[in-house]
């Protein structure tokens, strides 16, 4: 691993940069580095040979230096996005990757994998929607390594069991290939039994009726969504797709919404499945949240329509949106990260 990135070079505007980024937002200092190591052990999984291994590790490195270029009071937890704020997320990735294209010392896939690393398997990604084999091998590792250094960075609680089931719950849009090593790596580990597996049955029983509730606010705002589609064919269409590909992945992990009463009955004398279960809803409530910054960034105009169709959606994305700000803990969002 050493050669990977200790030989890494940092031409002077590269290097003011990563000191900007140091001195003045630690976060995205610390955030890179942690992505970096974490793109070096999934490159040594797949094997990468050493000079691409330190292309994986400058881009890594490098990836997020376009979020120097935007406030950082954006980032803040609870935080709604305006559409010129979303716009700007979405350049980040551009931004990088224009800074990096002007040094000649690194090759073209370092600007590729920054531009990439935002790109998700199933096209729902940005900022050019690419799918497949379309996205790089390093950029498909960044998106991955970005998610583990988000449960890192955020001190969650059990994190192998999040990484799992945040994997599971979107496995369309990782590499299959690399998602599959992953779960093989987490199920090696040895599940150690702490205080939330040890809880009684009494509130456990009380949280199954909390996700049950969440569940039920879900189905009502869903059958409210069925209404608005045919005023609105374009925005709606798109909506309801991500809706039932979300659902699909939590009928895959296990967890359908219409599903919640009779999987809640079998669990309430199994603490450590209702553990899972609760880190479940909260990555869905995450995953909700990318499907209205999704709807917002791809219709721009929606935000200041006067067709009543649309603004029937609109008002219901707001709703939505606020019931899940409201509700919003720490976690690693969709792919954790802007």
């Amino acid at each position: 691993m050493r050669s990977g990135f200790l030989r890494i070079d940092l031409p002077p505007p590269i290097a003011f940069r990563l000191t900007v980024a140091r001195d003045c937002r630690s976060a995205v200092f610390e955030h890179s580095v942690q992505v970096m190591l974490v793109a070096l052990f999934l490159g040594i999984r797949q094997q990468l040979a050493a000079g691409k291994l330190r292309a994986l590790a400058a881009a890594a490195l490098l990836h997020d230096l376009g979020v120097l270029h935007i406030d950082p009071e954006i980032f803040l937890a609870g935080h709604i996005f305006t559409a010129a704020e979303r716009r700007q997320l979405h350049a980040h990735p551009l931004t990088a990757g224009m800074i990096v294209q002007q040094q000649p010392e690194y090759p073209p896939t370092v600007a590729r994998a920054i531009l990439e690393h935002h790109e998700r398997h199933d096209g729902s990604g940005y900022p050019r929607g690419l799918k497949g084999d379309e996205i790089s091998v390093e950029g498909r590792i960044l998106l991955l390594a970005e998610l583990v250094a988000a449960l890192l960075e955020k001190n969650a609680r059990e994190p192998d069991k999040q990484l799992s089931v945040i994997l599971r719950l979107n496995h369309s849009k990782f590499d299959q290939a690399m998602t599959t090593q992953i779960l093989k790596l987490l199920e090696q580990e040895h599940a150690v039994a702490d205080e939330a597996d040890l809880q009684p049955e009494q509130p456990q029983a009380e949280r199954l009726k909390r996700l049950a509730g969440e569940c039920d606010k879900w189905r009502q705002l869903r059958s409210q969504l069925e209404n608005y589609t045919t005023d609105a064919p374009a925005i709606g269409e798109f909506l309801a797709d991500r809706v039932a590909v979300l659902e699909r992945s939590l009928a895959d992990a296990g967890l359908h919404p219409d599903q919640i009463a009779s999987v809640g009955i079998g669990l309430r004398d199994q603490p450590a499945a209702v553990s899972e279960l609760a880190m479940l809803m909260h990555e869905t409530s995450w995953q909700l949240k990318a499907i209205v910054d999704d709807v917002f960034a791809r219709f721009p105009t929606l935000e200041t329509t006067d067709k009543p169709g649309e603004r029937a959606i609109c008002d219901w994305l707001r709703q939505l949106q606020a019931g899940l700000s409201a509700g919003e803990g720490a976690g690693p969002g969709d792919a954790a990260l802007p």
